[in-house]
């Protein structure tokens, strides 16, 4: 009897374990919404087909919006909740609707789903399910060239040497919107869209970028009152180049997406900034660019004249290839202000060294105060080593014989003030460690301008057709052969 009954519990063993083994495979879904009333749910399959079904009344108070959840093979009735699925989708918020629905991209087109978090925001990167049905997750703003930073301080102060170029840039921007009373008289007079600053690499574009940003938000304040308020959006054209089709289109859509998203939430004057805009703004249909650099401006394009307006959104190009721009961007309207930004002359850059010599010790600063004097003479006395002694560079040859010589001065830039500076206060740190006086001296200034002068020399990429059409000037056709005009 003992016998019979154990091969009987064997014999219903052994059909427990087939009856399971021959069951199709349960299929996961993600669960959408739940409606109790009548004991059903959505669901979107990894596919993408969205479907009403049953579920086990058993689950009823288990069941959340967001789950994965696994279905019957022959009914997808909900039969149980599946474990988390690591293999989620990231993408891109694009837009918040009234309702509290999410406008998202999916695989370069639109798609609007539900959401089981709060407190999205346009341009925060989320999880969503593997269909793109519902957002699981906020990472938020993860793209760190599009972080919306509080204005750099920056003020005109700050910057020396380019009165003129500041000038013509207050009158373009800031004119117009610290008086937009007086503006408004003239209905057919459009403030400023964009401006474009170009002009020899290391002579302050992106400072400029900065200080536009920082005094706008400073007029308004002015103003208003309250806390300083406005934004900075800095990007390098190059972040725009993307190895997949459409990526790069998104990225323009996000930055003006971000920009006016911050000046619309009272977040005051905004600036975007597109530094070596070149490199990805070129023009179309000449070969220079590839097809999908010229979809990027197309996007570009669209963006500056879309039905979206830039209310309170400043678009700043920084370039020092303007020529490679495309035209259709320059037009007015668009980019409507082309700034040029020169290289310092002997009085500007006696401006620069001040104001980077104002903080340093000085030998003999305790005789002065500080930004006296002292400061006025050092800083003399560097910009004479870069202007007035001797420096050659290149040699240019015209068709009938005669020379002209490019100098150093010829190639000076704001940033190899700071080089100098630096490289000078490297000597009297070095001195100091040694036991000696730890001071810049003027006999560091001029070994800096110096070393500056030698190393950068054969770094002829930073001059451009400017600095030689400046020492050229009329003869610049007859130009026959340019070559070094030192010997190493």
């Amino acid at each position: 009897m003992s016998d019979e009954k154990s091969w009987k519990e064997k014999a219903l063993e052994a059909i427990a374990i087939l009856k399971k083994i021959s069951q199709p495979p349960l299929q996961y879904a993600t669960l959408l919404n739940i409606h109790p009333e009548n004991d059903t749910v959505d669901i979107a399959l990894p596919s993408g087909n969205t479907f009403v079904v049953y579920y086990d009344t058993r689950l009823k108070n288990k069941l959340k919006p967001g789950q994965t959840v696994q279905l019957s093979p022959e009914t997808y009735a909900v039969v149980g909740i599946g474990g988390d699925i690591q293999n989620r989708s990231a993408t891109i918020v694009k837009d918040i609707l009234d309702d509290g629905r999410v406008k998202i991209d999916f695989q370069g087109k639109d798609r609007v789903i539900h959401s089981v978090v709060d407190g999205l925001k346009i341009g925060d990167s989320v999880i969503v399910d593997n269909s793109y049905s519902i957002i699981l997750e906020n990472i938020g703003n993860t793209t760190k060239a599009y972080k919306i930073d509080k204005v750099p301080k920056v003020p005109w102060s700050a910057i020396g040497g380019l009165e003129k170029t500041i000038e013509e840039i207050q009158d373009a921007i800031e004119l117009p919107f610290v008086h937009k009373e007086i503006y408004s008289k003239f209905p057919n007079k459009k403030p400023v869209k964009g401006v474009l600053l170009y002009g020899p690499p290391g002579c302050g574009k992106t400072m400029l970028g900065k200080a536009i940003a920082y005094n706008l938000a400073l007029r308004q304040k002015e103003q208003n009152g309250g806390s300083l308020n406005g934004h900075f959006l800095y990007v390098a054209g190059p972040e725009f180049l993307q190895k997949f089709v459409g990526v790069g289109e998104e990225k323009v859509r996000e930055l003006f997406a971000n920009a006016r998203e911050a000046a619309a939430n009272g977040g005051g004057p905004t600036v975007i900034f597109v530094d070596e805009s070149e490199s990805v703004l070129r023009q179309r249909g000449t070969g220079i660019s590839s097809d999908a650099a010229d979809t990027i401006v197309n996007q570009f394009l669209v963006e500056l004249d879309g039905l979206n307006g830039l209310e309170n959104v400043m678009v700043l190009l920084a370039t020092n290839r303007q020529e490679l721009l495309d035209s259709a961007l320059l037009r007015p309207g668009r980019i409507d202000r082309k700034i040029y930004v020169p290289r310092p002359d002997q009085t500007a850059a006696e401006k620069i060294f001040s104001l980077y010599l104002k903080d340093m010790p000085l030998e003999n600063g305790s005789m002065f105060k500080k930004g006296s004097r002292l400061i006025n003479e050092y800083s003399r006395h560097a910009a004479a080593e870069v202007f007035e002694k001797p420096k050659p560079v290149l040699k240019i040859t015209y068709s009938d014989g005669l020379t002209d010589t490019l100098h150093y001065k010829n190639m000076f830039s704001g940033a190899s003030v700071v080089s100098i500076v630096g490289r000078a206060a490297d000597y009297a740190i070095k001195r100091g460690i040694k036991g000696g006086k730890s001071d810049i001296t003027k006999d560091d200034l001029a070994e800096a301008v110096e070393k500056e002068y030698l190393e950068n020399r054969t770094l002829t990429n930073q001059i451009t057709i400017d600095d030689i059409k400046h020492i050229a000037k009329d003869r610049f056709d007859k130009i026959v052969e340019i070559r070094p005009a030192y010997e190493v």
